[in-house]
């Protein structure tokens, strides 16, 4: 009697999740070509740049989907490369490389977007040179050195971190911001009086023209300590919460096949710089005049993303392996802390930039003007994290292992 055939689920289910998502990208990118073509005329130059840039993005991300593809394609078929080991083609010289080109499109960028007629047109082609060379040093700096072995396995790493991993968060997070939002609404219809206030706020809104006027009117609203409580709350701790759990999720279902602490690590980091990509295809898309700031900002972001995502893989594969529950737990906190911080540098920016206006003596006002530097804070131990722990995992893989000696030569020995 034959034993039955072993048939590679997970490596065909996650070829179906790459296609899925090939043909999810690529139908994205008719679809903006097309609006982009039709609305040429009709369109300003910054709803124009923003479809055409998020074109070139979905590209890009098919691309990055068609190595998994074939590799799981050659696996399941029963190939032998998509076992070998691979290794990023990565050198120092690339560091000055890449911040070159990424300051370059960062300046151009802003140029362009403020030049006349057609510099625009630069614009969604400067996009991927003023995204990708961030990400990718972050991604560098966790993996240097490191085999990717099997190969497939990170490609599939790839696939999940940019199809699957960035849907349930938008579900989970979509879910939790109406949870919030309904809170808000229970809580204000409760209180007549606030009931009363918003609804002047929206007729005078509704009335006014000028930027300036509706700011003026929003200004005592944003600047009322329970709203930005609560927007710190929403962005600051509940966001975290539920990115710092899911962006991983290749490394989750992994787990129980990786060797060492370090393979999560990476393959984290990787997780983490899939989503920092898909991530940013729609942020950055929308950066207009503000290109040198927004997507200079989308830089840091992204670091944060791939240094607690590798922080989260460590941790995962640490719990798998060697039960250590309560060191998971610490990482998931820390993480939330970083990206707590993050955001938080990131919204008292926002608010403190409007506050300046109405009120340049306030707290929140001092408040925006040193948030830059909490930002640059957090980058530096970003840094300080990946850069120290990728040498102390890649000096533990180092050592090696103590030889066994039977117990015959140990009887000698002694």
């Amino acid at each position: 009697m034959q034993n039955p055939r072993y048939i590679p689920w997970t490596e065909i289910l996650i070829a179906i999740l790459g296609f899925v998502g090939l043909l999810f990208f690529g139908g994205f990118i008719a679809l903006f070509l097309l609006v982009g073509l039709l609305q040429t005329n009709q369109a300003t130059h910054t709803e124009t740049v923003q479809i055409l840039g998020m074109a070139v993005m979905f590209g890009i991300e098919c691309l990055l989907l068609l190595p998994g593809l074939w590799f799981l394609y050659r696996k399941v078929t029963d190939h032998p490369e998509p076992d070998r080991e691979v290794r990023l083609p990565f050198s120092l010289w690339q560091i000055p490389v890449a911040l070159t080109v990424w300051a370059g499109a960062l300046w151009a960028g802003q140029w362009a977007s403020g030049a006349p007629d057609p510099a625009w047109l630069l614009l969604p082609f400067l996009m991927p040179f003023a995204i990708l060379p961030p990400i990718w040093l972050a991604l560098n700096l966790a993996a240097r050195g490191y085999d990717f072995r099997p190969r497939w396995r990170g490609w599939s790493v790839v696939t999940v971190g940019s199809t699957l991993g960035p849907f349930l968060l938008m579900v989970l997070e979509i879910a939790a911001i109406i949870a919030v939002i309904l809170v808000v609404v229970v809580f204000v219809v409760l209180q007549p009086e606030l009931n009363t206030q918003l609804q002047r706020l929206s007729s005078e809104m509704g009335r006014a023209s000028a930027p300036e006027e509706i700011l003026s009117l929003l200004a005592p609203l944003l600047m009322h300590p329970a709203f930005v409580g609560g927007l710190l709350f929403v962005v600051s701790i509940l966001i975290p919460m539920i990115e710092e759990m899911v962006k991983p999720l290749a490394v989750w279902l992994f787990a129980k096949q990786l060797d060492t602490v370090r393979d999560g690590f990476v393959l984290g980091a990787v997780s983490g710089t899939a989503y920092a990509l898909f991530e940013t295809i729609g942020l950055g898309s929308g950066a207009g005049s503000n290109w040198l700031v927004v997507l200079g900002a989308r830089g840091g972001t992204s670091l944060l993303h791939i240094v607690t995502s590798a922080m989260m893989g460590a941790a995962i594969v640490g719990a798998a392996r060697e039960r250590k529950y309560l060191r998971l737990a610490g990482i998931y906190f820390a993480s939330i802390l970083l990206h707590g911080l993050w955001n938080a540098f990131a919204i008292l920016n926002s608010l403190g930039e409007a506050a300046k206006i109405v009120s340049p003596n306030s707290l929140l006002a001092t408040l925006g003007k040193l948030s830059p530097y909490g930002l640059g804070a957090v980058v530096a131990m970003l840094l300080a994290i990946v850069i120290l722990t990728q040498r102390g995992l890649q000096a533990a893989v180092a050592v090696p292992a103590p030889v066994e000696v039977p117990p015959e030569d140990a009887a000698l020995v002694s």
